[in-house]
């Protein structure tokens, strides 16, 4: 089985993620405003470029998500990497409450196929004995998206 790679589950959810590894929402905002590294009073914005995380300032230059993370908390690319990868790691998540899980990746419901939605309710149905293995085996939203189900 082929790995996701962490920058192709990360792509499209950095505005989420990033305050979550201490990044200001105040940064995030993706209005003109102050530099959280060198302190211009109007020179920098995320902008989110092709759902990359991507902080431009004028003076500073631009970063994808893992160059902010790396330039904001001094780490190299591999600790940014390990921390965007545990917040998305099926152990982290699934001791999350949905609340706060759903903050960081979005809308529950929008994540699950709706494939996996209708496997979900005919195993509730039918045989509620296989759901709580079978839900083991698939990401935590799917779980959180069952609950929302009557």
């Amino acid at each position: 089985m082929d790995r996701i790679k962490t920058k192709d589950l990360a792509r499209g959810r950095w505005k989420q993620v990033l305050p979550v590894l201490g990044i200001p929402s105040k940064a995030l905002t993706g209005r003109h405003g102050p530099c959280i590294f060198c302190g211009g009073k109007d020179r920098a914005r995320f902008t989110n470029r092709n759902d990359e995380g991507v902080y431009f300032c004028n003076q500073c230059g631009s970063v994808d998500g893992f160059g902010l993370l790396m330039k904001f908390h001094g780490w190299d690319f591999k600790r940014a990497a390990q921390e965007v990868d545990r917040l998305f790691s099926i152990n982290t998540y699934a001791s999350l409450a949905p609340g706060h899980y759903q903050q960081i990746v979005g809308g529950i419901g929008e994540h699950v196929p709706k494939s996996t939605k209708d496997c979900a309710l005919w195993l509730r149905k039918f045989h509620p004995e296989k759901l709580g293995p079978w839900l083991d085996d698939r990401p935590p939203e799917v779980r959180f998206w069952l609950e929302t189900q009557e």
